[in-house]
């Protein structure tokens, strides 16, 4: 469940979630608020339209969360984790490169996710991510794309070291 308030250029999104493996092993919920500052103040943020048709768009939030571990299940990065209350930050970069007229967009992209503990040491993590996609066109539903990840998923905190190939899809 989520909501999105838009306060003067300023997003504040509120989540409230339950996550469960696919085996149903492990169980927790979870609560977050995240904040978009106003873009103007910061620098690499907001949407900027480059003179050739590529586009560069970045994104940055502030997030504040609870999760309570009903079960850890298998997840051993949760077995001594209760609950944590955290802070910290998302970060994104996207680049759109057209490839010539008609040819299609690569898009870059890389991604940074940092939580600190409020309460010790439960449920810091820390993640990034770096990948490219081929769009067929501006306005295309379909992309296929690899991208790699390291680090600690924010919500399991379990360890990631590796590459995905991506199919997408969007409506």
């Amino acid at each position: 469940v989520s909501h999105m308030l838009r306060l003067d250029r300023n997003d504040v999104a509120l989540t409230a979630r339950w996550e469960t493996d696919h085996e149903f092993d492990s169980s927790m919920g979870a609560a977050e608020i995240a904040w978009s500052p106003l873009y103007r103040f910061l620098p690499c943020l907001g949407r900027f339209a480059e003179p050739e048709g590529s586009r560069l768009i970045c994104d940055y939030r502030i997030v504040m969360d609870y999760a309570d571990i009903a079960e850890p299940g298998g997840k051993g990065s949760l077995a001594d984790v209760g609950e944590y209350w955290r802070i910290g930050v998302d970060a994104t970069i996207d680049y759109y490169q057209p490839l010539g007229e008609d040819r299609g967009f690569l898009q870059w992209s890389a991604g940074y996710q940092r939580r600190e503990a409020l309460d010790g040491d439960d449920g810091q993590a820390e993640s990034m991510r770096a990948g490219v996609s081929f769009l067929p066109g501006r306005q295309s539903q379909f992309s296929i794309g690899f991208s790699y990840v390291r680090g600690e998923d924010v919500s399991s905190l379990e360890a990631q070291d590796l590459f995905k190939i991506k199919l997408g899809y969007r409506r």
